[in-house]
């Protein structure tokens, strides 16, 4: 079983441990294999109507997760397809369990033709069980006088790859902003702030008025992570920013991260966070803002969609970019994004067909027609028009931004990650000093950069990073 995979399934059975197996261990490995052994077995006896099908060409299986944007505009782009191909049929489905469905298929070796979903996609690819999209990428886009590569915007897809290959595309994509609460803005002549010292000025006096400055999501405190990094670039420069992304030795010591890890917590110790916010889920802390009680919330640019259901008439919200740090070396308009990812599996009966349906989906029209109709931005260049009003501060950002980022460490070191998360919970809640909190996460960083079983990436740096 590759390595990949194999850390799907339980740790204690399927994993290569130091400790002799016991003889439970050794009985659920042999059952295991005796199932995988039939399993294969199985597969190879039989082919479907479906899989001859899809292997002549003349269908695609595609599977997504079903999230806030739903199925609906995925079954459109379906038709649409199937009108552009004749003779060519799209079946597609979607599930918020998606990855449980997908998981036993691609160990199985029978994996849909193309699919979305949350998986560890750099590990996947790694392992072999993603179709290296390369050489399709030079390839004419849907509807444009230039290659699918080009198509795409240079900082999303430069967080998909691998050395200077790619197994999957950037397809959704959000910016990490702080979002306002607009009417309440205008009630008391408060405006955005440009640097950090005009926003904390701001919270004090959103505070004096007796409203929350800022509600958070902490319970899940990687939302920190865009506004600790963004001080840290603005302070510092993209260099030393790039250098924490890319597990530099010494780089979460740099002075200036521990000035930014300062600054978050200050923001806390004099009530700029909402109380009680350590203890809130996203949609509990988004709910405190759209509601007032809280003047802001750092959140991306799918807050629109996903609070589309309880956002009270006639509320009215906007954004605006991580501030300025007065003297600092970074440029202010650089900003923080995060993406989706679709991918078509090496397994694939349909590769082709998997391939040719993916570039459909982000092709220029229709990557704008979801960006319009789901509230979100997309990774393709001016895909960006007609959209909601909300998310023109947003689009604004992008087109101004140097360049942009991807706080990666969730995607390439889960373990990182982990002790990222409870780290920035331990700095907001007052319980170790921000020297501790950085040199808490070199330690971590150091522990990833020595175990050889696990991978290691950069992200290129973007060109004019600075200084």
């Amino acid at each position: 079983m590759p390595d990949h995979l194999g850390a799907w399934m339980d740790a204690r059975f399927l994993t290569h441990s130091a400790r002799k197996p016991t003889g439970a261990v050794q009985h659920y490995r042999r059952r295991c294999l005796l199932a995988a052994c039939l399993l294969a077995i199985l597969l190879a006896g039989c082919t479907s109507p479906e899989t001859g099908r899809r292997a002549s060409g003349r269908e695609i299986e595609v599977q997504i997760f079903m999230g806030g944007y739903g199925l609906d505009f995925f079954e459109k782009l379906a038709r649409t397809y199937e009108q552009a191909h004749p003779g060519v049929k799209v079946t597609l489905s979607g599930d918020p369990r998606i990855i449980d469905k997908i998981r036993p298929r691609l160990l199985a070796g029978n994996p849909p033709d193309v699919f979305w979903a949350f998986l560890p996609m750099w590990r996947l690819a790694n392992g072999g069980a993603l179709y290296e999209l390369s050489a399709d990428l030079a390839t004419p886009a849907y509807g444009q006088q230039i290659t699918w590569r080009q198509s795409f915007l240079d900082g999303p897809l430069s967080t998909a790859m691998i050395g200077d290959k790619i197994y999957f595309v950037p397809t959704d994509l959000s910016v990490m902003l702080m979002w306002y609460n607009v009417k309440m803005f205008r009630q008391h002549g408060w405006r955005v702030p440009r640097t950090l010292d005009e926003m904390l000025d701001l919270c004090e006096r959103i505070k004096a008025a007796g409203i929350a400055p800022i509600a958070f999501q902490g319970r899940y405190p990687d939302y920190a992570t865009p506004l600790l990094l963004s001080l840290f670039q603005r302070k510092a420069g993209g260099r030393p920013l790039y250098d924490v992304i890319n597990m530099k030795k010494g780089a979460w010591m740099h002075p200036d991260l521990v000035w930014a890890a300062g600054v978050l917590q200050e923001m806390v110790n004099k009530g700029y966070f909402q109380p009680g916010c350590m203890g809130m889920t996203h949609t509990e802390a988004q709910m405190e803002f759209v509601n007032g009680r809280a003047a802001m919330v750092p959140c991306g640019t799918w807050l629109k969609a996903e609070q589309a259901g309880t956002t009270p008439k006639g509320f009215e919200m906007s954004c605006f970019n991580y501030p300025a740090v007065t003297g600092g070396k970074g440029d202010p308009s650089v900003a923080c994004i995060s993406m989706g990812y679709w991918c078509v599996p090496a397994q694939a009966v349909n590769r082709k067909g998997g391939v040719d349906f993916l570039k459909w989906v982000t092709s220029r029209a229709n990557a704008n027609e979801f960006a319009r109709e789901k509230y979100t931005l997309f990774s393709i260049k001016d895909a960006d028009k007609d959209l909601c009003r909300e998310l023109a501060p947003a689009v604004a950002t992008m087109k101004q931004a140097r360049y942009t980022w991807a706080a990666m460490m969730s995607n390439w070191y889960p373990e990182l990650s982990r002790r990222l998360n409870d780290s920035l919970s331990s700095l907001m809640a007052g319980n170790m000093t921000p020297e501790e909190f950085c040199r808490r996460m070199e330690a971590q960083a150091e522990r990833t950069r020595r175990d050889r079983s696990v991978p290691k990436y950069t992200l290129p740096l973007p060109a004019g990073v600075e200084p």
